[in-house]
């Protein structure tokens, strides 16, 4: 088969990806500035990462 002949696969997944783990990461900073702790902003941003990817995308 040439390159020619294959289908491009669509990467839909992508940007709510991306959308996803930038919110998370201004939620970890966000949280980790208010705090000045490491365990709150991990286990927040991974739960609104989660919440995202599962529920908002």
């Amino acid at each position: 088969m040439k390159l020619e002949e294959t289908k491009r696969v669509q990467q839909s997944y992508d940007l709510p990806k991306t959308i996803s783990t930038i919110v998370a990461s201004l939620v970890t900073a966000g949280l980790y500035l208010y705090r000045r702790s490491m365990l709150i902003p991990i286990a927040g941003g991974t739960i609104v990462y989660m919440l995202m990817v599962q529920f908002v995308f």
